[in-house]
């Protein structure tokens, strides 16, 4: 049955095409013969590493961390790896621990080293990697229930990642768009569609080049997670996100074959103030406009979603 489907899938294209589809139902196959039935939903903690250098970037932070965090009502352990100064990470410190699950941690040592310690000496099966400069719409915690889930579902699949939206401002309302530069899912056929709990999942199979490892915000396996950090902290640089990340770009570690893109729930850059280890993305000018009202009233209602 297989063969026969890879040859009426692959009739009348090219040789490249062949491959091309060839590999994709491979990659299909291999995820959905091995998926299980055991969709428990496993332990979860939270954790963002960060370096504040300014108070503009402390109220980045505080306007993400703020937004994120309102619609979480379980009792996760959240860690804070803070490799800020003294001034600013007392701010840091100040604002976080009035959430009794947090943990707060000033880095003495490379953000590196002290995100693979700290995440080593965490118990979860898994963990949701959140940055301080970005929000991510619509997170729940029935979202992140629905992830482990499906995670739990598809054993190759071990990464959850968020597609990136740019904010517009149409009649002083935000408006969210799937951004044309960075949006997994304007440039990438997915291989299978999940729905778990109410939410949509695209998986999507990288059998050319891995999806590269980027420190970004995304739910993932602890351990597997881990492995992949010490690569890089071994072979490419123990104190330098910024070089992690453009090797990463250009695969040249350990990436994902498999991951999965919610459709509905999405993450937004307000980064107005580049720091030095930030990505070459360009500046988006809408995004201080959107942080300066979130600033104002973190009321999700002044964000509307179009994709």
């Amino acid at each position: 049955m297989l063969i026969y489907k890879l040859l009426r899938s692959v009739k009348g294209t090219t040789f490249e095409g062949v491959c091309t589809r060839v590999l994709h139902l491979i990659g299909k196959y291999h995820l959905l013969l091995i998926k299980t039935t055991d969709v428990n939903e496993g332990s979860v903690a939270l954790m963002t590493s960060m370096r504040i250098n300014s108070s503009e970037r402390f109220g980045i932070f505080h306007v993400c961390y703020t937004y994120n965090m309102r619609y979480l009502r379980n009792a996760y352990t959240y860690r804070i790896l803070d490799a800020s100064d003294k001034i600013l990470g007392k701010r840091v410190k100040d604002l976080v621990l009035k959430n009794d699950n947090v943990d707060y941690e000033s880095c003495a040592d490379s953000l590196q080293k002290s995100l693979i310690d700290s995440l080593s000496d965490l118990d979860s099966d898994y963990v949701l990697i959140l940055f301080d400069d970005l929000l991510i719409y619509k997170l729940t915690d029935d979202f992140i229930k629905a992830s482990i889930k499906l995670l739990n579902k598809y054993k190759p699949l071990n990464c959850i990642f968020f597609d990136l939206c740019d904010p517009e401002i149409v009649n002083d309302k935000v408006i969210l768009r799937l951004s044309n530069s960075d949006s997994y899912k304007r440039k990438k056929k997915w291989l299978t569609q999940d729905k778990i709990d109410g939410y949509n999942f695209n998986i999507y199979y990288t059998y050319r080049h891995r999806y590269p490892f980027f420190l970004n915000s995304a739910i993932v396996d602890r351990k597997k997670y881990i492995k992949k950090l010490l690569w890089y902290y071994n072979n490419i640089s123990e104190n330098n996100p910024h070089a992690v990340e453009m090797a990463a770009a250009d695969y040249k570690g350990p990436g994902f074959l498999y991951i999965a893109i919610p459709e509905d729930v999405l993450k937004v850059d307000i980064d107005f103030n580049r720091s030095a280890i930030t990505s070459n993305r360009p500046y988006d000018p809408n995004a201080k406009i959107l942080y300066n009202k979130l600033s104002q009233n973190l009321n999700e209602d002044r964000l509307t979603i179009d994709l």
